[in-house]
């Protein structure tokens, strides 16, 4: 009987006890590392993340409007806004030497690129 009852008290104290470590280890640690990257204080980072139910949430939202918001990709065929028509050719020109793009893909893109001009 007192085999079962270790068995037993590992399974419903001491397992739950140690996922919840672990997992509040881990909160604080992505939290951290959200307000390192964006200039905030890990420490009232890791504090939010521990505080309430959603304090990882708010720290990757004030991370991220700290941040400006992350930076999205241009949608596919949309032009960048900071690179020039040079830089856009020459960039397609690698493509098409590495073999990345068909020559008529080329084509047809590179007349888009000096259609824009």
């Amino acid at each position: 009987m007192p085999a079962a009852f270790g068995g037993f008290f590992l399974l419903i104290f001491i397992l739950p006890f140690a996922f919840g470590i672990i997992t509040m280890i881990m909160r604080m640690n992505t939290a951290r590392n959200l307000a390192r990257r964006s200039g905030m204080d890990p420490d009232a980072a890791s504090a939010v993340s521990m505080l309430s139910s959603n304090g990882l949430d708010a720290a990757y939202l004030a991370a991220n409007l700290r941040n400006g918001g992350a930076a999205q990709a241009p949608a596919p065929g949309v032009a960048e806004p900071h690179k020039s028509a040079a830089a856009r050719l020459d960039e397609l020109q690698d493509l098409r030497t590495r073999g990345l793009i068909t020559d008529a893909e080329y084509a047809t893109r590179r007349q888009q690129i000096i259609s824009e001009v």
